[in-house]
């Protein structure tokens, strides 16, 4: 999808000529229900992030003081990409070596300018998140304690709500509990109205793991 994406972008004579279109990338994470960002410059003492509700567009968010990178190519999503993936909290547990502790979404924004035949400006935007859940997590098969337990359970409790905010846009229920958590709130324009969602789940095929694996359809 990226490489589509840019590669509309590398080859569109109206943007070598004119600078119609533009592409950014964006590289949060959410950790412990607090916001990071991952392409932000490399400090000991990493800035949170705030969210507020965006007064022009309901239902959408604005992250301050998230940066949103301009780009020109593939390779430089790409190393984008891996610079902020190389920032993302990781730790060491019975069931994993290199266990995610956080949710990451990283965000891909076009902006296309074209005239009408009317001679006036028309604007599109365009945005696509790819999103990095962690996984659930057992306590007592993880052997998570104190901050890493800490972390198993604001990941759970997240997933919880996402599941709970699936189940009710697909049961048209009155109220949908986007504000519930960090994760579904900024998601929110992703999840709902014409946009379109895809989910890729990893599953195990040990029995051992059963109900972790179902419960990847129950979110």
């Amino acid at each position: 999808m990226i490489r589509l994406l840019v590669s509309s972008r590398e080859q569109s004579s109206t943007f070598l000529k004119n600078w119609r279109n533009r592409v950014r990338v964006s590289y949060l994470e959410l950790y412990n229900e607090e916001l990071y960002d991952l392409l932000a410059p490399t400090s000991d003492d990493r800035e949170r992030l705030r969210i507020f509700d965006d007064p022009s567009k309901k239902g959408m968010v604005v992250i301050s003081g998230a940066e949103e990178i301009p780009v020109k190519n593939r390779g430089e999503v790409y190393r984008l990409l891996k610079t902020g993936a190389e920032k993302r909290m990781t730790a060491a547990t019975l069931m994993n070596m290199n266990s995610s502790r956080s949710h990451s979404i990283f965000t891909v924004n076009v902006v296309v300018r074209e005239n009408t035949v009317n001679g006036e400006e028309l604007v599109k935007q365009g945005k696509l998140n790819l999103v990095d859940l962690a996984g659930s997590e057992h306590i007592g098969r993880s052997g998570a304690e104190g901050k890493r337990a800490k972390e198993a359970g604001n990941i759970n409790q997240s997933l919880l709500t996402l599941g709970r905010v699936i189940t009710a846009l697909t049961t048209s229920a009155p109220h949908v509990p986007y504000r519930e958590s960090k994760l579904t709130r900024l998601l929110q324009d992703s999840l709902g109205g014409a946009t379109i969602t895809s989910i890729i789940a990893t599953l195990s095929p040990a029995s051992t793991n059963y109900e972790v694996s179902i419960s990847c359809f129950l979110i």
